[in-house]
């Protein structure tokens, strides 16, 4: 398999003019890429959601920035493939020691508990 990211200006396939003047026709696909799709009631949704949770109005340039995130998650999920540092044992090192250490820290803290619990008590 090739770990190199493939040429994806022949698989995004972005048609911005179809935004629909009402809301009614959710169906209609705004973005498409590879296999994936973007359809207008998905977009609509995020897209009402960031303008409730930011408090900013609606404005055109939000709109791209709400489709171009959509469209990175799916070439993200679709196209990354992390295999390379998931099985490097380096990595696998440096994502062990905070668990080693944390089992060691209630390890320790346990074995003072019996000499701090009077000691709370009073």
């Amino acid at each position: 398999m090739n770990n190199e990211i493939p040429d994806l200006s022949f698989y995004i396939i972005i048609r911005f003019s179809v935004f629909p003047q009402t809301n009614t026709d959710t169906s209609q696909i705004v973005a498409s890429i590879g296999n994936e799709k973007i359809h207008f009631g998905t977009y609509l949704a995020r897209y009402e959601d960031y303008l409730i949770y930011s408090g900013l109005q609606d404005n055109q340039q939000a709109r791209f920035a709400i489709l171009n995130n959509m469209i990175s998650e799916i070439l993200l999920k679709t196209y990354d493939d992390n295999s390379a540092i998931y099985n490097n044992p380096e990595y696998n090192k440096e994502i062990e020691w905070p668990e080693r250490m944390l089992l060691w820290l209630i390890l320790r803290i346990g074995r003072f508990m019996p000499i701090l619990l009077p000691l709370r008590m009073n």
